[in-house]
């Protein structure tokens, strides 16, 4: 009993944030690693970084669509730990780790301890924020956010200067990862507009410093941007926020406000990407964050008056991922901060039924402790469409899968892996090929670990493929060569996301005289290109890997064919099945693509519609 006793004053002991920190080094270790498209993309600007070679692509061209920090991260664990995916993915895995600490530390300082435990603890045990942890940067930036309005915070309490310093600091940084995070650089303006016992000389001086600190780690990255580019709305908001300002600059006022408010609903419960079907508990988020919004406006409370201003400026990117049906892993801070503002209707619902029956303090704290048990095994095991319950995420670690029923899942690398060419293809390139001769590839998911490979010796180029996403706000080019294939997303098909994408035998041409273009590599995904290759003389093949592996054509000279066919998948005529159920869409393709920009008379699109409609897709 006295070693129990002992052992039990010892946990006691032990800070939360340690246990927390525990937990996520339990869960976060994984056997599973997720290479994405972006990841690679950043595991290759961070590996020309690491070479001397500057912030650029796999073609030696200077990076603009992101800042540069992340790549930066990168590079500094390559130097460290050596040239490899897994070196690459400790820095996501750092990242997702820490948030749930810093979710516990900024909900500790706005209602108490057992907000912030209620929801660290609760974003841990969610299947979908660990899955979208685990991907892209989507956990990295929000990590500065939270560190940012953490010390923020302190700053208005303590009114000291030094802490807005940090604050901006910090969302400076936020910014350099990703330039979503400019959504958040209001936010001490508004607090010092709304929470009247802020508004004090220092605080005002202070936030000022804020801005000031925010804009010395900004404007180098902007200027560098505008200097190339000479787009202000590229260099400041990025290469999406550049597209979503341009449209939003052709609407009048009725329109936003209308998208807005269209925007909330689709990101709550719109479709696969929604709140509603990726997280079990969107029902309480959306309480809580009504609860929040009311007594906000209501009661002027100051802590709740933070979150509300947070909601609402974040409402925007939640509205515009919500109208493009954009991965739901793009707003990790958001569903972050959902977890923090479920946590505080918890906790206030409580501590409201414990002061109104006078239950003792040691009531309220087991409360909460039944109530966050019960959160925790309910989404661990509730499983609802796209949350499969984090079971299903605790199947992926090493210290846990192997408790658990079920094989342990094996590393993925997805086209990194054993399994794909990408390796084999390295390896034939630097046995084959001189360093100065330059490799265009089609698929740029393929190319991207195919130049990771051969450890950035080689000049890599993407197949100028045409896509409506890059073309839908500024209009699409005309067409005035052959066209070489009409397709669309492979796997998207319905999904609002996917779009027609083409290539033209006049952009081929020109990218290959203009670069120089000595090979060109067709991936198992393209296979579809290869009867062009194959009947222009201008390529001969080289070498063809297997089902699995590449076909490689080396570029003997740039004439074009004379005749040929175009190339249009089925992906292409599927995508215009579904596109009958979106006949706004469907009008606009139809005008501004294929009889605008593609030059098709209304007969060829007519028979376009007809073989598409007498299509049965599986």
């Amino acid at each position: 009993m006295i070693v129990f006793s002992f052992l039990l004053n010892g946990v006691k002991r032990i800070p939360v944030w340690v246990w927390l920190f525990l937990v996520g080094v339990c869960i976060f270790c994984t056997s599973t690693v997720a290479v994405s498209m972006d990841l690679g993309a950043y595991m290759n600007y961070a590996l020309n970084i690491l070479k001397g070679k500057g912030y650029v692509d796999m073609s030696g061209h200077p990076v603009f669509i992101r800042a540069p920090l992340f790549p930066l991260m990168i590079a500094v664990s390559f130097r460290m730990l050596g040239i490899s995916v897994s070196s690459a993915f400790w820095i996501v895995r750092f990242f997702a780790i820490l948030n749930p600490l810093l979710i516990y530390f900024l909900g500790k300082k706005i209602g108490g301890k057992w907000l912030g435990v209620t929801a660290a603890f609760l974003a841990l045990s969610s299947y979908s924020l660990n899955f979208w942890s685990y991907r892209h940067l989507d956990a990295v930036w929000p990590s500065f956010v939270l560190i940012s309005l953490i010390v923020l915070y302190s700053a208005f309490e303590a009114s000291r200067l030094s802490y807005f310093i940090l604050s901006g600091m910090f969302m400076g940084l936020a910014y350099l990862v990703k330039q979503a995070a400019l959504i958040f650089f209001p936010l001490p303006v508004l607090l010092l507009l709304f929470i009247r016992t802020y508004r004090n000389r220092k605080n005002i001086r202070g936030v000022l410093l804020y801005l000031l600190f925010i804009s010395a780690f900004v404007l180098p990255w902007v200027h560098y941007v505008y200097f190339h580019t000479s787009n202000w709305k590229f260099a400041l908001l990025g290469r999406g926020g550049g597209f979503a300002a341009d449209a939003f600059l052709h609407l009048n006022l009725f329109t936003v406000f209308e998208r807005y408010l269209h925007g909330l609903v689709m990101y709550y419960s719109g479709g696969d990407q929604s709140l509603v079907y990726n997280f079990s508990l969107a029902p309480l988020f959306l309480l809580s964050w009504a609860f929040v919004l009311f007594k906000g406006i209501g009661k002027r409370d100051k802590d709740v008056l933070i979150l509300t201003v947070i909601f609402l400026l974040i409402s925007p990117y939640l509205s515009f991922v919500g109208n493009n049906n954009l991965r739901v892993g793009q707003l990790v801070i958001f569903i972050l901060l959902s977890y923090l503002v479920a946590a505080y209707f918890i906790v206030e619902m409580i501590g409201r039924l414990c002061q109104k029956l006078h239950f003792p303090t040691k009531m309220y704290t087991s409360l909460n402790m039944i109530v966050l048990i019960i959160g925790i095994i309910f989404q661990c095991f509730f499983s609802y469409k796209g949350d499969k319950g984090d079971r299903a995420f605790l199947k992926q670690s090493v210290f846990i899968g192997r408790f658990l029923p079920g094989e342990i899942s094996q590393e993925i690398l997805g086209l990194y892996g054993e399994k794909f060419a990408t390796r084999k293809v390295a390896k034939w390139i630097c046995g084959n090929l001189s360093p100065e001769e330059k490799i265009m590839i089609d698929w740029p998911a393929y190319a991207r670990p195919v130049y990771f490979y051969t450890e950035g010796s080689y000049r890599v180029y993407n197949m100028p493929i045409h896509g409506e996403l890059f073309d839908i706000y500024g209009g699409w080019n005309k067409v005035r060569s052959n066209l070489i294939l009409l397709s669309a997303g492979a796997y998207l098909r319905c999904d609002p996301r996917n779009r027609f994408y083409y290539l033209t035998e006049g952009d081929l041409l020109r990218v290959l005289k203009e670069y120089k273009i000595k090979y060109i590599l067709i991936s198992p995904e393209r296979f579809y290109l290869l009867p062009y290759f194959e009947k222009n003389p201008s390529f001969i093949k080289v070498t063809e890997m297997g089902k699995e592996g590449p076909v490689i054509f080396r570029v003997k000279a740039v004439h074009p064919l004379k005749k040929f066919q175009t190339i249009v998948t089925r992906y292409a005529f599927e995508f215009l099945k579904c596109l009958k159920n979106n006949p706004q869409r469907y009008e606009y393709l139809k005008k501004e693509l294929f009889l605008g920009a593609l030059g098709w008379k209304e007969e060829q699109f007519d028979q376009f519609i007809k073989i598409s409609s007498q299509q049965e897709f599986r």
